[in-house]
C-alpha cells in the first residue's frame, strides 16, 4: 500500500468534506436503506459500506461494533437512490495515525473486518443488491 503523509490525509479528508456539503438535488427520491453487515454469522465492525448506482451518487455508510449501518446520500439527506448498486468496503480509520499504519500494512485488522477490505474491496467486490420503494432492511452476510 503506498504511504500517505498526514497531510495528505488532511487535504482528502477536507476536500470529501467540502464535495459532500454540496447537498441533494431536492427532486431525487431517496430510500432508506439499514442492515447489518457479518462475516461467518460474527459482525464486521470499522468499514464504510458504499452503495454505488449503475448511473448517479453512491450512498454510504459506516459499521458500529455490532455490524449495523445506515446510507447516507449526502451529510444532509438519508439514504440511496433506486435501482442496482455494486457494493464494496472500505477500511474506517478512526484517526490519521491509524490510516497511516493500515496504508503501511501495520495495522492488525479484526478477521471480519480484513476479509470484508480485502476480498470485498473496491477493485474486488461482486457483490449488488437492489434498492427499492421505501426503507429497507439489507442484512449483508459474507463469506
Amino acid at each position: 500500500m503506498p504511504k500517505i503523509s498526514l497531510r495528505e490525509w488532511a487535504v482528502a479528508f477536507v476536500t470529501g468534506v467540502i464535495l459532500t456539503a454540496g447537498g441533494c438535488d431536492s427532486g431525487l427520491k431517496l430510500h432508506r436503506v439499514s442492515g447489518k453487515v457479518t462475516y461467518k454469522g460474527k459482525p464486521v465492525p470499522n468499514v464504510i459500506v458504499h452503495f454505488v448506482p449503475g448511473d448517479g451518487h453512491e450512498s454510504t455508510g459506516a459499521t458500529d461494533e455490532s455490524g449495523a449501518y445506515k446510507l447516507r446520500f449526502d451529510r444532509d439527506n438519508e439514504g440511496a437512490i433506486g435501482g442496482k448498486h455494486r457494493v464494496y468496503f472500505q477500511f474506517r480509520s478512526h484517526n490519521p495515525q491509524e490510516d497511516m499504519d493500515f496504508r503501511a500494512g501495520k495495522l492488525k485488522l479484526p478477521p471480519e473486518t480484513a476479509v470484508a477490505v480485502g476480498k470485498y474491496g473496491d477493485k474486488e467486490s461482486k457483490l449488488s443488491f437492489d434498492v427499492t420503494q421505501g426503507s429497507q432492511v439489507i442484512d449483508i452476510a459474507l463469506d
